[in-house]
């Protein structure tokens, strides 16, 4: 099993994990999609920026999200044009959908945490048209959600005890 990786933004702690447990299987690649595509490799970590969302005809399943890095500003103090876009924050292991054996090993790797909170700037994307948003859980468990909208110059901030229905909300507070 070779399991391809860009090193650019990846959370060193959780990359040394991953390296003591596959060993010699770690390669480094800088073009994973392409890599994936045509057979070389039957893994890769990506920014979520680039994989985009599978489709059910993609040859390729994301198996699991790793724990993002830490920023060094706090999201409450980001001006609205400083708010990464969606996915550009979070990193995952992608494999060939097929691939069960290589699914399973990775999904020990998958940060729950992660995966609730791009979700939920994934839904945003799709079903809003937001491409600059970041949600993270604090430490009494609230889902906080940071985002511009698209035509405007304004940095929204919109917490919940909840993940599910941040669009909604967004939808009711904006007319959208």
């Amino acid at each position: 099993m070779n399991i391809g990786y860009s090193i650019n933004g990846i959370n060193q702690t959780q990359l040394n994990r991953i390296q003591s447990v596959l060993g010699e299987n770690l390669i480094a690649k800088s073009d994973i999609i392409q890599s994936l595509q045509n057979g070389e490799i039957v893994a890769g970590i990506d920014s979520l920026l680039n994989i985009g969302f599978p489709k059910s005809s993609d040859h390729w399943v994301l198996a699991a999200l790793l724990e993002r890095s830490a920023s060094k500003v706090s999201p409450e103090m980001w001006k609205y044009n400083e708010i990464p876009t969606v996915g550009s924050t979070t990193f995952g292991f992608i494999c060939n959908t097929s691939d069960l054996k290589t699914r399973k090993k990775l999904s020990h790797y998958n940060d729950q945490t992660t995966m609730q909170c791009s979700n939920v700037e994934r839904q945003l994307m799709k079903e809003l048209k937001i491409d600059q948003a970041y949600c993270y859980i604090d430490r009494v468990f609230r889902y906080h959600l940071i985002y511009a909208l698209p035509d405007g110059h304004k940095k929204y901030h919109l917490v919940q005890n909840t993940f599910l229905g941040f669009a909604e909300q967004l939808k009711k507070n904006h007319d959208l």
